[in-house]
């Protein structure tokens, strides 16, 4: 109902009990004979129209009011689940409604945009955090790739050394032999022994110079098949016997014969040749010592030294291309940092693995080369 109704109501309502009363007053003025003067029953009656007024105003409009204003303060403080309590058909009703309506979708918006500003806070930070992570992978690569600069700097520098010192060598005991500067035939067939030694240094150089190309361009290829480990051994001891007999080093071989290998015969040779030519160049008493044994359904090879060791902290670093342990001893003995790299990529390459063991420096090392075993039929004769 609207307030134009209720005012209606109230003011016939008043009207009614005005009239009651004057109906109730004439007859009492009558039984006591006294005539009610008009002025008085129109006072009477304004009276009467102005408490009904009074009244209504303060129910129909004064009260609802209060009530939609303080509603509309506690929800202009941020009140989401305060609502008008204000029943009715009128005009104030409705609007007390309307503003409920409207504290209500704001309060789904603002729920809504919580939502959406969470969800984007949390891309945001995803976002953020791959932006590090990536900042952190390009700082890293950037490290790396300055290390690996400087590291090729550092080969093209040893690589240069290492063949000038044999080169040098070559030249200097050939220019002898040339010249007649030896006293008897067993000093000049000295001279050219040590051109020899020198020269296979160096080809032994060009080749691991030349395999780590081949390596890095993808184009090596491992030819396996069933070989008897003990035959390289053989080979490799008789290829490096002169080296380990000019240091005065044992060089010995262990092999119970019976392991049968899954590999190529070239890459564990020249594998089995880095292995041990770097554990006579860092021995300088004592032995090294090569193992072939079978283990289940692999065979183990170990090249084991009593030579300068290597720190704890180098056992996975000394298979990086270019890397050398970092101290007198080994900037003593040279090198271009290819040997263990290429070892490493040649036992991958016949799907074995390859690794390091020392107890520090001064206790000498191991390596362990793990490769597939074949069947013993296979075994070749």
């Amino acid at each position: 109902m609207s307030l134009r109704w209720k005012y209606l109501i109230v003011v016939h309502s008043a009207i009614l009990a005005t009239a009651a009363l004057f109906v109730i007053s004439y007859k009492l003025s009558f039984r006591l004979q006294e005539e009610v003067s008009p002025v008085a029953w129109a006072g009477v009656m304004v009276a009467i129209l102005s408490v009904a007024l009074l009244a209504a105003y303060h129910s129909f409009v004064a009260q609802p009011l209060r009530l939609i204003l303080a509603g509309a303060e506690r929800i202009a403080r941020g009140d989401k689940v305060h609502r008008i309590d204000l029943r009715g058909g009128d005009e104030l009703a409705a609007i007390a409604s309307a503003m409920n309506e409207v504290a209500a979708s704001t309060a789904r918006s603002q729920e809504e945009l919580e939502g959406k500003v969470a969800e984007r806070t949390e891309d945001l930070r995803a976002v953020l955090s791959e932006v590090h992570e990536r900042s952190r992978i390009i700082e890293e690569v950037n490290r790396r790739l300055a290390d690996t600069d400087r590291r090729k700097t550092e080969f093209l520098t040893n690589v240069s050394h290492e063949l000038r010192t044999p080169l040098n060598s070559i030249l200097g005991f050939l220019r002898l032999v040339l010249e007649g500067l030896y006293e008897d035939e067993e000093e000049r067939r000295e001279f050219l022994e040590n051109a020899r030694l020198a020269s296979n240094h160096m080809s032994l150089l060009v080749s691991n110079v030349l395999s780590a190309a081949r390596l890095e361009s993808g184009r090596a290829e491992a030819r396996t098949g069933p070989l008897h480990p003990g035959d390289i051994l053989c080979d490799v001891v008789r290829m490096l016997g002169t080296q380990a007999r000019e240091k005065g080093l044992a060089l010995r071989i262990e092999s119970d014969g019976s392991a049968i290998a899954l590999a190529d015969p070239d890459l564990l040779r020249q594998l089995l040749v880095n292995l041990v030519g770097n554990a006579l160049k860092f021995t300088d008493q004592g032995s090294v010592t090569i193992r072939a044994c079978a283990q289940g359904d692999t065979v183990r090879l170990e090249v084991e030294d009593t030579g300068l060791g290597i720190p704890p902290a180098e056992l996975e670093r000394i298979f990086e291309k270019y890397h050398q342990v970092d101290n007198k001893a080994t900037r003593r003995h040279g090198g271009a940092g290819l040997g263990l790299a290429i070892a490493r990529e040649l036992a991958h390459l016949m799907r074995g693995t390859i690794t390091a063991h020392s107890a520090g420096l001064g206790s000498g090392a191991l390596f362990r080369l793990t490769l597939p075993a074949a069947a013993a039929e296979l075994a070749p004769a």
